[in-house]
C-alpha cells in the first residue's frame, strides 16, 4: 500500500514544474511573434519602395509567424491541461485531508428507492460516488452511476472488469489527463441527446449529391 499524500505531494511538484516550463515557452514565442510581426510590418513598408528580395523577406517572415502561432496554440493547450491536472491533484489531496466539497456528491434522489445505496452510503457528501467519480463527461458519469447501482452479475463481465482496473491502475498519468481533457469538453446534459437525434435522421445529403 502506497502512501497516498506523498504520491500526490510528487504529482504536485511534478506539475507545478512542467507548468512553469510550459509558461515560459508561451511567453518566449508570444516575443517571436511580436518580433516577427514588426519585421513583417516593416518588410511591408519596405516592399513599396525596394525589389523582390525584400517581396521574398516578407513572405518568408510570414511563414515563420504562422509557424510560431501554431506552435504557442499547441504549447497554450497543452499549459492548459497541465494546468488543471494539477489542480485536480490538489483536489484530491485537499479530499483525502478531509475537504468534502472539492467532488461531486451524486444526486441523493436516485437512491431514495434503492434497496442498499442508502445504507451503503452510494450518494452524498463523503460518499462512495465521490470518492469514485472522476468522469469527465454527463455519458461518463452516468455509466458510473448505472455500475453502482445494478452491477453485473455475469461472471465474465465481472471478470474483464477487473482486468481492466488492473490495467489502468497503473497508469495514473494517463487516467488524469484523460480526465482532464473530458472535463474540457465542458459537455452539458443535452450534448449527447441531441448528437443521438441528429445521427437518428435520414441521411441530410441523400438526394443532394450536386451540393457535394
Amino acid at each position: 500500500m502506497y502512501d497516498r499524500t506523498a504520491f500526490y505531494g510528487q504529482r504536485i511538484a511534478k506539475l507545478e514544474e512542467e507548468h512553469s516550463t510550459l509558461s515560459k515557452q508561451q511567453q518566449e514565442i508570444s516575443r517571436i511573434r511580436l518580433i516577427l510581426f514588426l519585421l513583417i510590418v516593416g518588410s511591408i513598408v519596405w516592399t513599396t519602395q525596394s525589389g523582390a528580395w525584400i517581396l521574398l523577406a516578407t513572405l518568408v517572415l510570414t511563414i515563420f509567424f504562422i509557424i510560431q502561432v501554431r506552435r504557442h496554440t499547441r504549447v497554450a493547450l497543452e499549459a492548459s491541461i497541465v494546468a488543471n491536472t494539477l489542480q485536480l491533484n490538489r483536489d484530491e489531496l485537499a479530499f483525502m485531508k478531509g475537504d468534502k466539497s472539492l467532488f461531486p456528491q451524486g444526486d441523493i434522489q436516485l437512491a431514495a428507492d434503492h434497496i442498499y445505496a442508502i445504507d451503503l452510503d452510494i450518494f452524498g457528501k463523503g460518499s462512495l460516488f465521490q470518492s469514485i467519480d472522476r468522469t469527465g463527461t454527463w455519458e461518463g458519469k452516468g455509466l458510473i452511476i448505472d455500475a453502482l447501482l445494478g452491477p453485473p452479475k455475469d461472471i465474465s463481465e465481472i471478470q474483464l472488469r477487473k482486468d481492466a482496473i488492473t490495467e489502468l491502475a497503473k497508469e495514473v498519468e494517463w487516467r488524469q489527463r484523460f480526465h482532464v481533457v473530458g472535463k474540457m469538453a465542458d459537455e452539458s446534459a443535452a450534448d449527447m441527446p441531441s448528437l443521438r437525434q441528429w445521427a437518428s435522421q435520414p441521411d441530410f445529403f441523400a438526394g443532394r449529391a450536386s451540393w457535394i
